[in-house]
């Protein structure tokens, strides 16, 4: 194989870097961090997109439709 950084072959530099992510304590909080940072955006996401759709239903669906679903949502007297 052809060598890539300081003498190394491609697989034992891969072999070098899944090492430090696995058992340096920096590649654990990288890899920590890169998990709560896909949470808090999904998370994000979901809001923003919540609040669009919540605030264009009501001019997207017509009158009639839009009652009904509020309607359904409703508790009955019954229960």
């Amino acid at each position: 194989m052809r060598q890539i950084f300081q003498g190394q072959t491609k697989a034992e530099l891969i072999d070098r870097e899944r090492q430090f992510h696995e058992v340096q304590p920096e590649g654990i909080i990288l890899k920590f961090g890169t998990v709560v940072g896909f949470v808090v955006g999904v998370i994000i996401l979901y809001q923003v997109l919540y609040s669009d759709v919540k605030i264009c239903i009501p001019k997207i669906l017509p009158c009639p439709l839009y009652r009904f679903l509020l309607d359904s949502r409703l508790p009955t007297p019954d229960s």
